[in-house]
């Protein structure tokens, strides 16, 4: 790679070889002031606006000596204080890294100039591919959820699918891969808001600084291969999760039976999936996993280590259920409160979690004792009835306004919880088969996922063919993800959720 600083034009061109891969446009990059920050929660999903103060373009720069493999690059607003700096290092002749600093409190907003043809793939997990015009943030919530058969004709509405439109994501993640020949990330935990023009791409990170990394090759096997040589490669799975797996609710009676059919029928399965173990409760409406106390339900299975026992002897792995949310008042939660390791606010006071209309504390994972907290009372006491695994769920809804145990905010860690939920579990199969003879799943993820999950799940995506979050998102779900760097990606064939206006499924769905 090499960088061509054009004054005349305010530009900053990287090419790989003789082709210009990325324009940097300087005096559209700029440091923002924000104003007070609003937040508003609709069920599952916070609406956040910062309104912007100032902006402060910068207009002049220098360029220092270049040194080895290495040069910096000085922006400057000529009217007030403000300030830029970009540092460029060549790791090698395909890595570049940018590293950008803003010199006081405030956002960076960093520009780029591209051909109307140029593409963008990737940014995490989505369920529809990201076309220019489009605006969106890189942050972990929940995904897009439609509105059945309503979502066919109202999916050119800013409402649809409900209800910030089609890009939230599980695995939002500001990293993606450029027809004109690199892949990028950013390495920010904070907030991204993207603004994609067919001509003009904008990032505005909420942080004084960030990193960027640009990778390129001659093809997108060789910018994979790159990519994650730099990011690392994620360790293998067992041969048995590569089957299909099977999910039993209603209990242990249902769950012996499905065994039976299947082996009896010789339908290729390998895991029997028991999400509701710990307890569910079902009515005219739906069926639901609730309370979230963490232990096994006795009520559906009185006998689970049989059960577990019983599943291992024909042939079945089996695999639970966990998230950071515990319900309130139960057993679990009031040990949490004693042992002082749910999230709290700026005040001291421990937060509630609203999770469809009930209230959970949820654990805050950089607590100093989170790790043993959670392997003592949630996942040894799991292990020991017979589990291979289960689903690490969740990740998604640490409040903005939270202060955690190591000082930092919400706003600062929200992205940055999913990684350390996902490594309190990866540290715990390790120590207890470092053969590697576990599955755990996840459907939450950032940068670095793909190193502690060895599977990612696709999300709750409807039973239907609506083109919001039926059937027809299942593929760009997939191709995001691969881009993003989980291998191992698995959805539910069917769909997961009947909600709303969602048809249930049909047998013409399960075929396709």
């Amino acid at each position: 790679m090499t960088i061509d600083w054009d004054v005349k034009d305010s530009t900053l061109e990287i090419r790989y070889g003789q082709e210009p891969i990325m324009c940097l446009a300087l005096n559209e990059c700029a440091h923002i002031t924000p104003g007070p920050l609003s937040i508003k929660h609709i069920m599952a999903w916070d609406i956040v606006r910062m309104p912007f103060a100032q902006i402060h373009d910068m207009n002049s720069w220098t360029r220092s000596g270049k040194s080895t493999g290495q040069e910096i690059i000085y922006l400057y607003h000529q009217d007030t204080r403000y300030s830029m700096s970009f540092k460029l290092t060549l790791i090698n002749p395909w890595h570049l890294e940018l590293e950008i600093t803003t010199s006081a409190a405030g956002f960076l907003r960093i520009t780029w100039h591209t051909p109307s043809e140029e593409l963008w793939q990737g940014f995490g997990e989505h369920t529809h591919s990201i076309r220019p015009p489009a605006q969106f943030d890189s942050w972990v919530e929940e995904g897009p959820v439609g509105l059945g058969w309503l979502s066919g004709w109202l999916k050119k509405a800013p409402f649809v699918p409900f209800p910030k439109g089609p890009y939230p994501s599980y695995a939002s993640m500001p990293l993606w891969l450029s027809s004109a020949g690199y892949s990028a990330w950013f390495t920010s935990f904070e907030r991204i808001r993207w603004n994609l023009t067919h001509t003009k791409r904008q990032a505005t990170i909420w942080s004084t600084m960030t990193t960027l990394h640009i990778i390129t090759g001659q093809t997108p096997k060789d910018i994979f291969s790159r990519q994650f040589s730099v990011l690392g490669l994620p360790a293998s799975v067992p041969s048995w999760a590569l089957a299909p797996w099977n999910d039993s609710i209603r209990g242990q009676a249902r769950a012996t039976h499905l065994a039976h059919f299947l082996r009896s029928h010789r339908i290729p399965s390998s895991v029997i999936w028991i999400e509701d173990w710990m307890g569910s409760n079902e009515n005219r409406r739906r069926f639901w996993m609730r309370p979230l106390k963490h232990t096994v339900d006795t009520e559906l299975y009185p006998h689970l280590p049989q059960l577990a026992r019983t599943l291992h002897e024909q042939g079945f792995r089996l695999l639970g259920y966990f998230c950071p949310e515990i319900t309130y008042g139960t057993d679990l939660y009031r040990q949490a409160l004693n042992d002082d390791i749910l999230v709290k606010d700026s005040k001291g006071e421990v937060m509630a979690i609203n999770i469809l209309g009930i209230r959970h504390g949820q654990i805050d994972v950089t607590h100093e004792n989170a790790m043993a907290w959670t392997h003592r009372y949630l996942l040894s006491p799991a292990l020991a009835l017979g589990f291979d695994g289960w689903m690490v769920d969740f990740g998604e809804y640490l409040p903005l306004e939270a202060q955690l145990a190591d000082g930092t905010s919400g706003h600062i860690s929200h992205n940055r919880y999913p990684l350390l939920w996902q490594k309190i579990h990866r540290a715990f199969w390790e120590q207890q088969r470092p053969d590697g003879n576990f599955v755990f799943f996840v459907r939450s993820g950032w940068i670095g996922s793909h190193l502690l999950a060895p599977v990612i799940w696709g999300g709750d995506s409807d039973t239907d063919f609506s083109e919001a979050d039926g059937l027809p998102t299942v593929i760009p779900e997939a191709l995001s993800a691969q881009i993003s760097g989980f291998f191992y990606w698995a959805t539910d064939i069917g769909g997961y959720m009947t909600f709303g206006l969602t048809r249930p499924r049909s047998r013409a769905l399960f075929l396709r």
